[in-house]
C-alpha cells in the first residue's frame, strides 16, 4: 500500500507576525504535483491544521469542538438551510461572513481565507471516484455529531445517516438513480468510523489527532478492507442491506408486490449500479 504522510503543515500560523501562507500555498501545489505522479492509495495528514479553530474553543468539550471544525470545514458547499437544518450552524455561512469569521475570529488574513476555500473546494470537485472527498466526509461527520450533541433542528438518527452512506445509497439523483461514487464511499465510511471514534473518547486533542488515531492504529495494512469491517462491526451487512432496500423501495419499480432477493438484485444492478456497488463491497467483508 502506497501512502504519503504529511505532518504539523501549521496552515494559517505566523512567526512574528509574519504570514507564511505564500510559502505553504507553494509546497503545498508541490505536494498535489507529487500526488497526482505517485498515486497514492491515501494521504495521511497529521499535526495541527486545525489550531486556530481547536484552540478558540478549547473550553468545550472535544465532541463539540469536532462537531464545529468539521460543520465550518464542510460549509463552503454545505451551506443551504436543508443542510444546515441536519449538520446545524456553527457560523454564518454565506461566503462574506465566513470570511469575516476567518479574519476577526481566526486572525486569518483575507488571502489565507481564500486561499483555504478555494484548496477544500478544489479537492471536493477534483476528487471524483479517486480519492475521499475531504469536505463531504466533513459534512456527513458533523452530521452524525449534530444528532449525537443535539445540535441540529432536524438531526435525527435517521436524518444524520440520510447526510452519509444511507442518503448516497438509496436517494436518487435529477437522472434517476443514485449517485455514491468511490470518493463519497470512502468518505462516509470514514465519517462513520471517525464519528464513532469521537464519541468513544478516542482523542481530546482535536480533530487531526482523532483522523491520525484512526489510521495509524490500524497500522496502514489494508485501508479499505479496514474501512468495511470498522464500518460493519457497527452496522452488520443484513441490516444495512435492509435499512437501504426500504430507503430505496418507492423507488425501485418491480412489477411483484413481494420481490424476492434475487429480483432487487437484479434490478439494483441494472437501475442503481453505484448502490449495488456499495452493497457488492461490503458483502465481500460480511462474514
Amino acid at each position: 500500500m502506497k501512502l504519503i504522510h504529511l505532518s504539523d503543515l501549521h496552515l494559517g500560523k505566523r512567526v512574528n507576525e509574519f504570514s507564511m501562507l505564500e510559502d505553504q500555498e507553494y509546497i503545498l501545489q508541490q505536494i498535489l504535483k507529487l500526488i497526482d505522479e505517485e498515486r497514492p492509495d491515501a494521504v495521511l495528514i497529521a499535526g495541527d491544521v486545525y489550531d486556530k479553530i481547536d484552540n478558540k474553543y478549547s473550553n468545550e468539550l472535544a465532541p463539540k469542538r469536532e462537531w464545529r471544525i468539521a460543520r465550518i470545514l464542510s460549509s463552503f458547499t454545505y451551506a443551504g438551510a436543508s443542510w444546515t437544518a441536519v449538520a446545524g450552524k456553527a457560523i454564518e455561512y454565506d461566503d462574506a461572513k465566513r470570511q469575516a469569521y476567518f479574519v476577526d475570529e481566526l486572525g486569518y488574513t483575507k488571502n489565507e481565507y481564500t486561499t483555504i476555500r478555494d484548496a477544500i473546494k478544489r479537492q471536493h470537485a477534483s476528487c471524483i471516484d479517486e480519492y475521499p472527498d475531504f469536505e463531504h466526509m466533513q459534512y456527513s461527520l458533523s452530521a452524525r455529531l449534530a444528532f449525537r450533541l443535539d445540535l441540529a433542528s432536524a438531526a435525527t438518527e435517521e436524518t444524520s445517516l440520510m447526510a452519509g452512506w444511507l442518503g448516497d445509497a438509496s436517494l436518487p439523483e435529477n437522472n434517476g438513480t443514485t449517485s455514491f461514487k468511490l470518493d463519497d464511499y470512502y468518505a462516509d465510511l470514514d465519517a462513520e468510523i471517525i464519528f464513532r471514534d469521537i464519541i468513544a473518547g478516542a482523542s481530546g486533542n482535536g480533530s487531526a489527532a482523532v483522523y491520525v488515531e484512526y489510521y495509524r492504529r490500524e497500522r496502514f495494512e489494508d485501508l479499505n478492507g479496514i474501512r468495511e469491517e470498522r464500518f460493519l462491526s457497527y452496522y452488520s451487512y443484513i441490516i444495512v442491506y435492509r435499512m437501504v432496500i426500504t430507503a430505496l423501495m418507492p423507488y425501485i419499480a418491480i412489477s411483484d408486490s413481494d420481490p424476492d432477493e434475487e429480483s432487487i438484485w437484479e434490478y439494483l444492478g441494472i437501475n442503481f449500479g453505484d448502490t449495488y456497488m456499495f452493497l457488492v463491497r461490503l458483502s465481500r467483508r460480511h462474514v
